[in-house]
């Protein structure tokens, strides 16, 4: 389902009805707040054998090894303001970062096409834990997140990527990604077009991000996103959120 429709693919990570992950995920926040440091060592640990577990699979060639690694994600960036916040020892922090590092390096290389759910969860969980992975894996996740904006991908990649790009440009090194950035800007604005509307606000929502990080390259293109701003405006005004999206990509854009 979520392959043949990118927005209920959007609609269901954003969802917070009962369905099987969000109960699991709700029951793994109790673990992690009644029993502290124990708790968030045991999800750690049992994140860390799931793992092993697929890459057992991975090597006696199951073709869906990539599901328990894609789960395992989902499972510690839904837990990672705990993870982050908990009080524990510098040393869980490093482990859980090592275990990401571990996660996410071995599957850089594999085929986007063949596995985009799992693309899409490496994009996601290297933002929600940027603080505890090293800068070169970050800095290779931001600049393949602004690449794929604009590459024939499947649907579900490109909302990883931006889902990505919203909480990592604002604290990008911006002589790094001036390069790419009118690249990027482009690709979004042309992406508004293709999108419907549990998309269009992920997409207004990147490309606000997009807008500051981009400075000289946001201002020479102002010209060319306010129209398409303003259109998106019009053609969405009965939507209050999309409106609140569209004033902030403007003001953003006219700031800059």
């Amino acid at each position: 389902m979520w392959s043949t429709d990118v927005n209920q693919f959007v609609a269901d990570e954003d969802d917070v009805t009962y369905s099987c992950r969000v109960s699991g995920a709700l029951l793994l926040e109790e673990v992690a707040t009644c029993c502290g440091e124990k708790g968030i060592d045991a999800i750690i640990s049992a994140a860390g054998r799931r793992f092993s577990e697929s890459q057992q699979e991975k090597a006696g060639g199951s073709v869906v090894w990539w599901r328990l690694r894609e789960a395992t994600l989902f499972a510690l960036a839904s837990l990672s303001e705990q993870l982050l916040e908990a009080e524990v020892s510098g040393l869980k922090k490093v482990s859980l970062g090592n275990l990401l590092e571990q996660v996410v390096t071995e599957d850089m290389g594999i085929g986007v096409h063949e596995y985009p759910f799992l693309y899409a969860r490496m994009f996601i969980s290297v933002a929600k834990f940027s603080s505890v992975i090293s800068s070169g894996i970050l800095e290779h996740f931001l600049h393949t997140a602004m690449k794929t904006i604009g590459m024939d991908v499947p649907p579900a990649v490109k909302v990883g990527a931006c889902r990505a790009l919203s909480q990592l440009l604002p604290e990008a090194n911006k002589s790094t990604i001036q390069p790419q950035m009118m690249g990027l800007l482009s690709s979004l604005t042309d992406l508004l077009h293709q999108t419907s509307d549990e998309t269009l606000h992920l997409v207004l929502e990147t490309l606000q991000a997009a807008i500051k990080a981009g400075h000289e390259s946001s201002a020479s293109a102002e010209p060319i996103i306010s129209p398409i701003i303003l259109n998106m405006w019009v053609l969405h005004i009965s939507d209050p959120f999309i409106s609140i999206d569209a004033i902030e990509v403007l003001e953003a854009a006219n700031l800059n």
